[in-house]
């Protein structure tokens, strides 16, 4: 129910009031209308500072997650090139074609 029509048959009782009583009887009327638009417009207030929390969470709950997401890129780009040097390092002891086909083996193995 609309706070207008809450006022409306509040202050609608009032009508056969006469004097201070019927003062009375509208104030309460105003009473109930004020009292009903400040709860409804604290909800309002409460619904949006929610939506703006839960907007923000999920900013930086993605924010959280692209990082993390880089910085498992990163470590992995760096474990791959460190990898791949070990392996460099072993086939140095090799010679010739077997040199040549365990580095050709270790660029595909860590995509070099």
């Amino acid at each position: 129910m609309s706070t207008l029509r809450c006022y409306a048959i509040a202050n609608q009782k009032c009508d056969d009031r006469t004097g201070n009583d019927q003062e009375v009887c509208v104030k309460e009327a105003k009473a109930v209308e004020t009292r009903i638009r400040a709860d409804a417009e604290a909800q309002l207030k409460i619904w949006e500072a929610d939506q703006t929390a839960i907007e923000k969470t999920a900013a930086t709950q993605t924010k959280a997650k692209e990082e993390g997401t880089a910085a498992r890129q990163n470590a992995t780009a760096e474990k791959r090139e460190a990898n791949y040097a070990v392996a460099q390092a072993k086939c140095g002891a090799l010679t010739g074609a077997d040199s040549d086909r365990c580095l050709q083996e270790a660029k595909a193995k860590f995509g070099m």
